[in-house]
């Protein structure tokens, strides 16, 4: 056959390719010697459809007898459903002037460029199908953290120990020189300039007085024993002998201690001069602060 030559077209696909071989062969086998290509195409159309049609009937059958694949009892099903002669099957399969068509040649496959790889991939468990893509590298399930790692170094901490200490010493000079009641200073003449505080000294008679004084609540200046004594302390003429720092400890003893006694009592005097003599308070926590007022 001169005109079974098919036609060069690039928008035909294989299988289109191997149905208009069957065609043209089929044709040769009944006493054409030649065919045009537009009749081959017709032909090839119509034996498109009629495939087409008996796999949907067979796939119904199939599926009406529970089955998601149709076997060879539905195709035969199908064909007899078409009004198709079943029993001439066989005769046409076993005719003797019968053309064989050599299998389609299968395109090579082309190779996946080869990329650099390192370690073993991991192969496909038994559950997962063999034409999903491979697993990846070996090195893709690294795990690279994203935190820095913490410095061990003598030298390092060493310094930025030293740096924190100083810069926790510099924020609280500059704390005390804006809150503190007395005077700060600066190195510098000008006046905005805060960079380098100083704090200035409170001075303080007694500077022990405020550790001995309770702190459980805010004294007003009048309610304060200590205080008022103080500040007559201040007004009144410096104590130099150690036998009047004496006295003025048993009367700020007796100042404090003196709302049980009565002055009217006539034992109060019997009762002071005992005192005198020998010392009632012996737990020393007890006894009260003495005062020494500074020149």
């Amino acid at each position: 056959m001169d005109s079974l030559t098919y036609p060069l077209t690039s928008t035909i696909s294989a299988r289109r390719k191997v149905l208009f071989s069957v065609i043209a062969a089929t044709c040769q086998e009944v006493g054409f010697h030649s065919a045009d290509n537009y009749v081959l195409d017709v032909l090839m159309e119509m034996f498109q459809a009629f495939l087409s049609e008996l796999s949907y009937t067979a796939k119904c059958f199939s599926e009406h007898s529970g089955r998601s694949e149709p076997l060879a009892g539905d195709v035969y099903m199908a064909l007899i459903e078409m009004g198709f002669n079943v029993s001439s099957l066989f005769q046409f399969a076993q005719r003797s002037n019968r053309i064989m068509i050599p299998n389609p040649s299968q395109m090579p496959k082309q190779q996946p460029p080869k990329i650099l790889q390192t370690g073993k991939r991991r192969q496909h468990p038994s559950y997962i199908p063999d034409y999903l893509p491979p697993f990846p590298d070996s090195h893709s399930y690294i795990g690279t953290p994203a935190f820095k790692q913490p410095v061990s170094d003598y030298e390092t901490l060493r310094e930025k120990s030293s740096m924190q200490k100083r810069d926790v010493e510099r924020a609280l000079t500059r704390f005390m020189a804006r809150t503190s009641t007395s005077n700060s200073y600066s190195l510098f003449t000008d006046k905005q300039s805060h960079l380098f505080p100083l704090i200035g000294i409170k001075m303080n008679n007694v500077p022990y007085i405020s550790a001995l004084l309770p702190k459980d609540r805010i004294w007003n200046a009048q309610d304060n024993q200590f205080q008022s004594i103080l500040n007559a302390n201040k007004k009144s003429t410096p104590v130099t002998s150690s036998s009047n720092a004496a006295d003025d400890a048993i009367k700020l003893n007796e100042s404090i201690d003196s709302n049980d006694d009565d002055p009217l009592n006539p034992n109060n005097s019997q009762n002071n001069n005992n005192n005198n003599s020998v010392d009632v308070i012996e737990n020393p926590f007890l006894l009260p602060p003495k005062i020494v007022n500074f020149q």
